[in-house]
């Protein structure tokens, strides 16, 4: 799935993103499946995911 932020739409959804990615990789993760790695294709909008969830 790709998703395309205006730079004021992404300040909005950054944060919902960010709890959603991370609920998605627990599920995922803890069952085992580690698919979603391969779909990580929109590396900016994850490396600003991967900072957030950081911090």
């Amino acid at each position: 799935m790709f998703y395309c932020f205006t730079e004021k739409g992404w300040e909005i959804e950054r944060e919902t993103y960010t709890e959603e990615f991370l609920q998605k990789l627990t599920d995922l993760f803890t069952g085992g499946d580690f698919s979603l790695v391969t779909e990580l294709k929109d590396w900016q909008v994850i490396q600003q995911v991967i900072n957030d969830l950081m911090q």
